[in-house]
């Protein structure tokens, strides 16, 4: 009982604490002395003795002041901890675009929307933004209006192309626009979805994230909808969008609320098609025999990978069937076949 007593007082404090702070967390110096004056001004009125009133300029003007010794990320987890409906201007926090992109423990971004409502725009500023401000050095894209605008954007529209492309150096992201074509849910199990998910761990060795536009991204394979995925965005409208932070977990644990909702998005920095059909070729062989082929030999890489960690840090078979799409009986046919040969210790 004394636990949770405790554990109560606890999330008292810290809700109180984020009302005090929360009409501070958004504003420059000068806004936060205002903001303090006219909040002292309010709690005046309750005060019967002028050492009341002195505690209350104290406590409002303290408040104002401490809010410069916390971080960009500690303020805006202030402001939408304590309203989390509340919409705020993107250009105030693009910031966030660095934490997307320095976490590349999920490499994949799902953004979707209605028709018109600005995806492509807003995949394609998410993209530049991460060139200009240092934390990518390479943009590629299927959408060929875009492509060779800039020096470092380079048009991708084939696998053969992506593979290649991914082991030249630099930081990378890629921008793959109509993916619902190739990885939606109707194609499960298909080459394109596994060489996909399956380059989710290839990706992190290639400091790479893969920016996916799809209508609506719950059609996208549930591949991408596990540990791969760093954050989704659901396009509103052109200028306002809701972004699920909850698998990008630096950010998830810094600010300490999910969703963040922006308005006052800008287009996209550079010109594109806005009519244009994107395409991206599997230019290998997708035919049912090879499905199962591939689908096994990502299994088997997955069982000799996981063999040769100590075995309390090998991932489980079930977490192995999920994240490849299968079921567990096959993983575990799979690895009984691979131990009778005496390739794998488990």
């Amino acid at each position: 009982m004394s636990e949770d007593n405790d554990s109560d007082k606890l999330l008292s404090q810290s809700k109180k604490l984020h009302d005090k702070l929360a009409p501070y967390a958004t504003k420059g110096p000068v806004s936060r002395r205002r903001e303090a004056a006219i909040r002292c001004l309010e709690r005046y009125g309750s005060c019967d003795t002028l050492a009341e009133k002195l505690h209350v300029y104290n406590e409002e003007y303290g408040n104002a002041e401490g809010m410069a010794t916390f971080d960009a990320l500690s303020r805006l987890g202030f402001a939408v901890g304590s309203q989390e409906k509340k919409w705020y201007s993107f250009e105030s926090y693009e910031w966030v675009i660095k934490q997307i992109f320095s976490y590349e423990d999920a490499p994949f971004l799902l953004i979707g929307g209605q028709l018109s409502s600005g995806k492509t725009s807003t995949s394609l500023l998410l993209a530049v933004r991460a060139v200009e401000l240092g934390i990518k050095d390479k943009i590629g894209t299927n959408i060929k209006s875009v492509a060779d605008q800039r020096e470092y954007i380079n048009r991708i529209d084939t696998w053969t192309d992506l593979e290649e492309w991914l082991e030249t150096d630099g930081k990378k992201v890629y921008v793959f626009d109509e993916a619902k074509k190739q990885l939606t849910k109707r194609r499960a199990m298909s080459k394109s979805v596994l060489k996909f998910s399956n380059k989710g761990d290839l990706l992190r060795k290639y400091r790479t994230h893969m920016v996916l536009i799809a209508p609506l991204t719950e059609e996208l394979d549930s591949q991408f909808h596990k540990k791969l995925t760093n954050v989704k965005v659901e396009k509103k409208s052109k200028k306002q969008a809701v972004f699920d932070i909850e698998g990008n977990h630096k950010l998830r644990n810094s600010i300490g609320a999910n969703p963040l909702r922006f308005n006052n998005i800008p287009d996209a920095p550079i010109n594109f098609d806005t009519y244009e059909v994107s395409e991206f070729e599997m230019d290998i062989d997708d035919d049912e025999g090879e499905d199962r082929r591939t689908i096994g030999d990502a299994v088997e890489n997955a069982l000799k990978n996981e063999a040769k960690k100590p075995p309390e840090d090998r991932k489980s078979l079930t977490w192995i069937a999920n994240y490849l799409g299968c079921t567990q009986g096959y993983v575990s046919q799979r690895k009984s076949k691979l131990e009778a040969e005496g390739k794998i210790e488990w």
